[in-house]
């Protein structure tokens, strides 16, 4: 709520009426009345207070908002260090609403071996990857203190692929591979946050007179599944809530697991690094506190609210405070966007 002083202005000065004095009457005759009785020039110069309430539900939410624009020839790609939170100030003008939020990142080549294959070394391999794309955001709205945030909302989405081969060989020296993987991945949205996981499989075999194989030789087998997990990527989290108008911290994590078993043809790897994309804040380390002649690399010498948490932690944490926060090397601000849309 807020209250608002009005003043009613005249330009030129008029004495009050004082004593008794004559004045008009319903008859169309005349009265007497006090001057203190009546509505004299002073009172329409007074003030007038006027209350009206304003809250952030009464501002429009908006279909679409990205944190800040991103121009051609700005765009950096930073490869996050797994299990390390990564968090950037924004400001949302108006009440962000249910949808997706779209961060854009690449991947290198993925489902691939890292040896040779021979007719004389047979045997199978089995390989599971997982990579969780976890965000959210924070606010200092809720909270009492001026360097606590407290989460408003988290989300997280999951890449699962299984990769697996079995290689044997002949009398002769011929060689035959068998090549499978099976990813599952988000592949609906709706426009109200909602997500569908969906999977796809591939698999083929591959014969060879010869005795040995390239380490390449059975891509192709897997191609469509290896395409789902690498190159340019626009990673989706629903967004099924809606915030107010306010300032807040986007934070951003990358975890990755796997595992492997069999008795051969266990090099290589089912998911590639990742990267990205954002803009570079500026090409700066650590900055020396007031009173000291050294830049310190310890949390706490964040630039406000912008740098790095490493954690032990599958999720997001309730809230963090900015005295665990680091700056050590220039970071990248996460580039994203919140769109009302469905696909």
């Amino acid at each position: 709520m807020a209250n608002v002083s009005i003043k009613h202005v005249k330009s030129v000065t008029v004495a009050d009426w004082a004593g008794v004095v004559t004045v008009g009457n319903s008859t169309g005759g005349t009265a007497t009345a006090q001057g203190s009785d009546l509505a004299r020039p002073s009172d329409w110069n007074s003030s007038h207070a006027v209350t009206f309430g304003l809250s952030a539900s009464d501002i429009p939410a908006m279909s679409f908002f990205e944190p800040f624009s991103l121009p051609q020839g700005q765009v950096s790609a930073l490869a996050k260090s797994i299990n390390t939170w990564y968090f950037s100030p924004i400001l949302a003008p108006f009440g962000l609403t249910s949808g997706q939020v779209r961060m854009y990142q690449s991947r290198a080549a993925a489902v691939l071996f890292g040896t040779t294959f021979s007719a004389t070394s047979t045997g199978s391999m089995s390989k599971v990857a997982t990579v969780r794309n976890v965000v959210a955001l924070y606010s200092q709205m809720s909270s009492a203190s001026s360097s606590i945030f407290t989460s408003v909302w988290t989300n997280d989405v999951s890449i699962l692929v299984t990769h697996s081969a079995s290689v044997s060989g002949s009398v002769s020296g011929a060689l035959t591979m068998t090549n499978a993987a099976t990813i599952s991945f988000p592949s609906q949205f709706d426009i109200s946050g909602g997500m569908t996981y969906g999977t796809s499989s591939q698999s083929g075999t591959k014969s060879s007179a010869a005795s040995t194989m390239a380490s390449s030789a059975a891509d192709s087998l897997v191609n469509t599944i290896a395409l789902l997990v690498s190159g340019f990527q626009m990673v989706v989290h629903p967004f099924a809530t809606t915030l107010p108008a306010g300032a807040y911290v986007f934070a951003h994590m990358v975890q990755t697991s796997s595992a492997t078993s069999g008795t051969r043809y266990t090099q290589g790897g089912v998911i590639g690094g990742h990267a990205v994309y954002g803009m570079s804040y500026f090409n700066a380390g650590p900055f020396m506190r007031p009173g000291s002649t050294a830049s310190a690399a310890t949390p706490g010498d964040a630039v406000y609210p912008l740098g790095f948490l490493a954690t032990s932690s599958t999720g997001a944490t309730g809230s963090f405070a900015m005295s665990d926060v680091s700056y050590t090397t220039a970071p990248v601000r996460d580039y994203w966007q919140l769109v009302r849309t469905s696909h």
